[in-house]
């Protein structure tokens, strides 16, 4: 469940840090949707990020992906395990590797984040040229 629940956090978390490093290429209502994010993401819920991919698929769902599969990897390469099938930080007491897990979930929104950034940066550049 670590790997799993991992990738089901960090989609949120994606969309947080692209509108905390990158606001001025997301409107204001992405933004308060990314800052939302911090939330639903910290509690598993994942739906938080379905209005960006909705938005533009074809780029944001591969980023998501990666951001997540990262988060994934890294939690199966730590040995983490996580008995809670769901629950976020929440379950954050059984886990066993909890820091390794936190620190997973962080570098794959990080990674994700940056991406997904940069994508709305090089789209809102070429809308202006």
């Amino acid at each position: 469940m670590a790997g799993v629940s991992a990738a089901c956090i960090a989609p949120p978390l994606i969309t947080s840090v692209a509108v905390l490093l990158f606001p001025k290429y997301f409107d204001k209502d992405e933004r308060n949707s990314g800052l939302v994010n911090i939330i639903l993401g910290s509690t598993h819920i994942t739906e938080g990020a379905i209005p960006f991919a909705a938005k533009d698929p074809l780029r944001v769902l591969p980023i998501m992906m990666i951001g997540s599969s990262v988060a994934a990897i890294l939690t199966y390469m730590f040995g983490v395990q996580v008995p809670a099938p769901h629950g976020g930080f929440l379950v954050l007491p059984v886990v066993t590797g909890g820091l390794q897990w936190v620190l997973s979930i962080l570098v794959g929104s990080l990674i994700g984040g940056v991406l997904l950034g940069m994508v709305r940066k090089l789209a809102y550049q070429k809308v202006k040229v």
